[in-house]
Formats: structure tokens, sequence, C-alpha cells
């Protein structure tokens, strides 16, 4: 990929990351997020808690739309050819399911539990499905034509997300 895109390309997507990793140091330690952006109160630290738990849920269904996206182009791509229905059903499907499981972190934030937080159990359960649809799409990624230089990023970018996934699902739980 660094061959055939650039180096623009590869720094576009660690730079994708950064908002993973942010939202995951704050559902991890939000007193320290609080503290660089001088957030002192502690219901303001629950909110910004909430906050980079939404966060990684939205950004994080976002980009997985965006990955299902990319099947569906480099599918279209191949001139001559009919694209294969199992690709382009694969191609939708992580858009579906990050809608589902935006309703299911939103409605976890709507009718949360007072004693976790006012996160209720719906919003690390759509974490967790969003971290499993991740390396659901990274198994077959890797196994399909990109180039090598490409796969190897998406394999590193995409354990990073999934790593950051599953941080905000575990505390917020």
């Amino acid at each position: 990929m660094v061959e055939r895109t650039g180096k623009f390309v590869s720094l576009l997507i660690i730079a994708g990351l950064i908002p993973f990793i942010v939202a995951a140091w704050g559902a991890l330690r939000p007193w320290q997020l609080a503290g660089v952006l001088f957030i002192d109160e502690s219901e303001n630290i629950i909110a910004l808690w909430q906050m980079t738990l939404l966060v990684l849920l939205i950004y994080g269904g976002v980009i997985f739309s965006f990955l299902g996206g990319a099947r569906w182009g480099t599918a279209l791509a191949d001139e001559g050819e009919k694209a294969p229905s199992f690709t382009m059903f694969m191609a939708i499907l992580p858009a579906f399911i990050a809608t589902v499981c935006s309703i299911m972190g939103v409605s976890g934030l709507l009718f949360g539990d007072p004693l976790n937080g006012g996160v209720g159990v719906t919003l690390p359960i759509a974490l967790y499905i969003l971290a499993a649809g991740y390396l659901i799409l990274l198994a077959f990624d890797v196994h399909t034509t990109y180039p090598i230089l490409y796969v190897r990023l998406r394999i590193f970018a995409s354990l990073v997300a999934i790593a950051c996934l599953l941080t905000g699902a575990i505390y917020a739980s």
C-alpha cells in the first residue's frame, strides 16, 4: 500500500487511530483526560467518561462502515466481472451492524444504570459486538488480493481499534 499509494495514506490510517486511542484512554482513566481538559467537577468527569464511551462507539461504527464500503468499492472496481453476492453482502453488513450498535449504545446511556455511572448494559454489549465485527472483517480482508503492505497496516490498525473498543466495553461493564 505504501508503494502504491504513498506514505500519506499510511499516515492517514495511523492518524485515524487517534480518536480510538484518546477515547479508550478516557474510558480507562477519565480523570486523567479531565485533567488535560481542565475539568475538575466529578459530575463533569462522569459525563466525560460517558462521552468517551459514545465516541468509541460512534467513531468505531463509522470506521467499521467505511471498511465495508471499501470492500464494496474494490468489488465494483473489477471491470467486466460481476461482483460476488457474498462480497457485496459483506460490504453492507458493517453499516447495518454499526447502526444497530449505535442505537444500543445510545439507549444504554438514555436508560442507564445510575449505579454504573449512568451506563446501561447495552452500551458495553454494543462495543463488544463492534470489536467482534472488526475481527471478522479483518479475517476476510487478509485473504484478499490487497497489497501486502496495506494488509499489514490494516492488521495493525484493526488490532489497535479492537483493543480500544474492548477497553471501553470492559470499563463500561
